[in-house]
């Protein structure tokens, strides 16, 4: 030995279903964070995608530290299966998993790392901001537009905070959390998917912390914020958080969960807000799953 540190092995999953000009930038990112730090096995997930991946994993295939897995699904089956799928083939002690549409900072890995192994937690997760690529569309106020994809704990204490649901899209895992609480519910498709996991494997004694000093971006694309398929994605991705939180925990539907959604309509009737009107959606989809799973 010539007394050089081994690079220590992680694995990174992405699943991903087209959004590739947004997958380019996600490899981009995880290569330069992982470069001369970290060998890296990067599993690719492609769930059926129609766009071609090639020219959006040329970084990844050229760098030496990062052993480049593609793996491709003949029919669209929805990203836990997609998780499901890199895990089954992930060697590394260390797993994160990454949407194809975030882009991690240079030293992300490193600081998750840290925190994971300081607090001795399961899993961990930090902030998620919006990037959104264009302009504000017409229609909303600033304030949904900025808070739409944020993603923060209702503390601002600093450091570390014990939470049962964190970010699945921006993700670190301890791999043997998997042996020990199993895999992702593959019957959950959409916002939440992750949710039934976390909450499950705290129940039965895991623990998921969020880490204050790691921020990754999730980009948005305007085209994302049309009306039409912005409120059926909205009330879809409420519909399947409300069904694994009762299938997690049962059924209860709280007063200030009903209060919140009567704010939401009062706010995007008063300034003329799709995005509020959105948000409502979200809301009253949520009360639905949570009222009825097998809806």
């Amino acid at each position: 030995m010539d007394g050089q540190r081994v690079p220590e092995e992680i694995t990174v999953i992405v699943p991903v279903h087209n959004r590739i000009a947004f997958l380019k930038r996600c490899i981009a990112a995880i290569v330069c964070a992982t470069s001369g730090k970290y060998k890296c096995q990067l599993i690719v997930v492609d769930d059926c995608s129609s766009e071609v991946l090639g020219e959006a994993l040329v970084g990844a295939d050229a760098a030496n530290s990062i052993d480049l897995q593609v793996l491709r699904l003949d029919v669209n089956r929805g990203q836990n299966v997609a998780r499901n799928i890199g895990l089954s083939k992930a060697r590394a002690q260390y797993v994160f998993l990454i949407d194809a549409d975030i882009v991690v900072p240079k030293a992300y890995f490193e600081t998750m790392l840290a925190a994971l192994r300081n607090s001795g937690a399961d899993f961990a997760s930090g902030f998620c901001v919006q990037a959104f690529q264009g302009t504000k569309p017409h229609g909303c106020c600033r304030r949904c537009f900025h808070s739409f994809n944020d993603y923060s704990p209702a503390s601002d204490a600093p450091g570390l905070s014990d939470t049962g649901t964190l970010l699945g899209g921006v993700c670190l895992f301890r791999a043997e959390s998997f042996e020990q609480y199993g895999t992702f519910d593959e019957t959950l498709r959409g916002h939440g998917d992750e949710t039934a996991w976390m909450t499950n494997a705290c129940r039965s004694g895991a623990r998921g912390v969020f880490v204050r000093d790691a921020t990754a971006q999730h980009l948005v694309h305007r085209d994302e914020l049309s009306i039409r398929p912005l409120f059926r994605k909205m009330f879809r991705n409420g519909l399947n958080k409300g069904r694994s939180i009762a299938k997690a925990e049962g059924a209860v539907i709280r007063a200030k969960d009903l209060m919140y959604c009567a704010r939401l309509v009062g706010h995007s009737v008063r300034s003329n807000c799709y995005l509020g009107i959105a948000h409502a959606l979200h809301q009253v989809g949520f009360l639905i799953g949570l009222h009825n799973a097998e809806l």
